[in-house]
């Protein structure tokens, strides 16, 4: 993972040199915000558009700002370096992911949550730069949380989203965790049985659903 970082780090840094069209600036000639800049920040605004498990990283950031907002009263300044897309800001994104070890979007959402419920709200803490989310301590601090927070066992209800999507595909005898994962046993068990593509298929539909199958594997009684 530090590897991963380091590269990253690096990567950053060298697509920050590469960028030198003026059209994607922040603020472009005539002293207003460039055309790229405004669809970026009309994306980061849209993010309550989409399903939370369909959420990219500028919805992640869209949802991180509105959080601030709502706290301080004013809008998180941006750093309008380069392009938008490798902007200070997301690059903070994809950090706090690599030191969370979890892309899930849910996962982040809970996060941010934390953070802001925790840490910020009613404290004399004022953030200034996206690099308060990316703290290693913080991170384990909310890692720790999370697994108390959200012990499974095999008769853990599924979240809503996921029992409505088996539903939708007539499955809606499947409504625990032990459900899914005595399929994943079976499948496994006989994976190139052809009376298991449909289990198969209802494995992948739960994984688009950003469920870590492997979680699976370690259900309390």
């Amino acid at each position: 993972m530090a590897n991963q970082e380091e590269e990253m780090n690096g990567q950053h840094n060298a697509e920050e040199k590469k960028i030198k069209k003026p059209r994607k600036m922040g603020v472009n000639k005539t002293g207003e915000l460039s055309a790229w800049w405004v669809k970026f920040f009309e994306r980061l605004r849209g993010f309550d558009a989409l399903e939370v498990s369909k959420w990219a990283d500028q919805e992640i950031l869209g949802y991180l700002c509105s959080k601030y907002e709502k706290l301080y009263g004013h809008s998180f300044s941006f750093s309008l370096k380069g392009s938008p897309s490798r902007c200070d800001e997301m690059f903070a994104i994809k950090k706090i992911k690599i030191v969370l070890n979890n892309d899930n979007p849910k996962f982040i959402k809970d996060y941010i949550d934390w953070v802001f419920e925790k840490k910020l709200e009613g404290k004399q803490i004022r953030i200034v730069s996206m690099k308060y989310f990316m703290t290693p301590g913080l991170c384990n601090e909310f890692k720790h949380h999370h697994i108390r927070k959200n012990k499974i066992s095999r008769a853990t209800q599924l979240p809503d989203d996921i029992a409505k999507a088996l539903a939708e595909e007539n499955h809606s005898e499947i409504v625990t965790y032990g459900d899914l994962a005595f399929i994943k046993m079976a499948v496994e068990s006989s994976p190139d049985a052809d009376e298991m593509k449909e289990y198969k298929d209802l494995l992948n539909l739960v994984e688009r659903h950003c469920l870590d199958l492997k979680i699976l594997n370690t259900l309390d009684e």
